[in-house]
């Protein structure tokens, strides 16, 4: 009997152990709700060229102020549930303007604010088959104007500056722009205001406008944030939401002209700070960055 013989094989040495990569982990938000209870709490969320601004008040109710694009709802989803935010108690929409506007269907999906409040051009009928698709029988709508007033929660008040009126040659002056203070800290919030919108304020409301934090009117544009405005605001801060790639890129470094005389005024950019938090009692001022 003839047996083939196999060659034995030559060992192939064991490989030693590796350790794993590491997955990284997001960096922790730097504040919770139990952080913030009591005091005002106001995150810029960085979504890129658009706005998105979440507000929780000092008892805790929380208002989210425009959705970003279509694609920012991650981040901005993000944001809430890092807070663990499963319900907003109210929206405000400043104007329809797809970079305010776009996550919005997502955001009342997931997070069924109770109120929804928008600019009167909402109600004209070009949006009223917008208006009839999300509407729910349990979602409180209401149009905002100058004059107006709105409370959320017992510690905060809202005055709203602008619009006058429901249409604008310029949509962006339709912008709902509302100032909130606590204690001594104040907030003016201006949407993409621009230059008509501007100009009523500085007449009606000039001694009304000088407020701690300024978020700049149309991502930065000079139009909004003219010299005379600065002037008639005095704010310690200034934010920009914004993507220095978008069209209003340069906008925003033309604005640096309009800050020639105001190099006391502190400027935050999203695209450059990412999310700009502020947290106050209503003396002292906390900024964190996420």
């Amino acid at each position: 009997m003839t047996h083939t013989l196999t060659p034995r094989p030559t060992p192939v040495p064991t490989p030693a152990p590796t350790t794993p990569e590491p997955v990284p982990t997001p960096d922790p938000f730097p504040i919770d709700r139990a952080s913030v209870e009591g005091k005002l709490c106001v995150i810029f969320i960085d979504v890129g060229h658009g706005d998105s601004a979440l507000i929780i008040t000092p008892d805790q109710k929380t208002m989210l102020v425009d959705t970003g694009q279509f694609f920012a709802f991650h981040r901005i989803a993000d944001v809430l549930d890092r807070l663990g935010i499963v319900q907003l108690d109210a929206l405000l929409i400043t104007h329809p303007d797809k970079d305010h506007i776009g996550s919005f269907v997502d955001i009342v999906a997931n997070y069924s604010p109770q109120y929804v409040f928008l600019s009167p051009i909402f109600a004209d009928d070009a949006y009223a088959d917008f208006i009839s698709y999300w509407a729910l029988p349990d979602v409180g709508i209401s149009y905002l104007k100058a004059g107006g007033k709105l409370r959320l929660g017992d510690a905060l008040q809202f005055d709203v500056l602008a619009p006058r009126k429901a249409n604008y040659k310029d949509i962006n002056n339709t912008s709902i722009v509302f100032r909130m203070a606590y204690g001594d800290v104040s907030f003016l919030m201006m949407g993409d205001a621009v230059k008509e919108s501007v100009a009523e304020m500085l007449k009606n409301y000039k001694r009304q406008l000088s407020s701690t934090i300024l978020k700049a009117g149309h991502h930065g544009n000079p139009e909004s944030t003219t010299k005379e405005f600065l002037r008639a605001v005095q704010a310690s801060w200034l934010v920009i939401s914004a993507d220095p790639w978008e069209k209003h890129g340069e906008k925003i470094d033309s604005l640096e002209e309009q800050l020639q005389g105001f190099e006391d005024l502190i400027v935050y950019r999203t695209f450059a700070d990412g999310t700009i938090i502020f947290v106050t009692d209503g003396t002292d001022i906390e900024i964190y960055f996420y």
